[in-house]
């Protein structure tokens, strides 16, 4: 599904690999948030939530780390490699930004 070169602007598509990877830890964040709506209508304490909640956030997070490591490797390194950094690197740079905020 993914294809190697997707615009002008240096932004290849993920491997499908990597692609399959991100979609099965994905899938694994989607059941954590349907048992944290479970906890809720079973009524748990507030800790418990909060617990889980935290766990969630925290596993998204990894996947928005996952995919600004997969962005520096593929878009920006090897635009970099090919003289093309600028974008690529000014992109990187707002896409990081746009994580850290959150």
């Amino acid at each position: 599904m993914a294809t190697k070169e997707r615009s002008a602007n240096n932004s290849a598509a993920m491997p499908a690999d990597r692609a399959s990877a991100l979609r099965d830890r994905l899938s694994r964040i989607e059941g954590h948030v349907r048992a944290i709506k479970r906890m809720v209508q079973e009524d748990r304490t507030y800790e418990e939530l909060l617990t889980q909640v935290a766990g969630a956030r925290a596993a998204l997070q990894q996947v928005a780390l996952k995919l600004l490591e997969c962005d520096a490797e593929d878009c920006v390194g090897q635009a970099v490699a090919a003289g093309e950094g600028t974008l690529p690197l000014s992109r990187h740079k707002k896409n990081l930004a746009l994580v850290l905020r959150s």
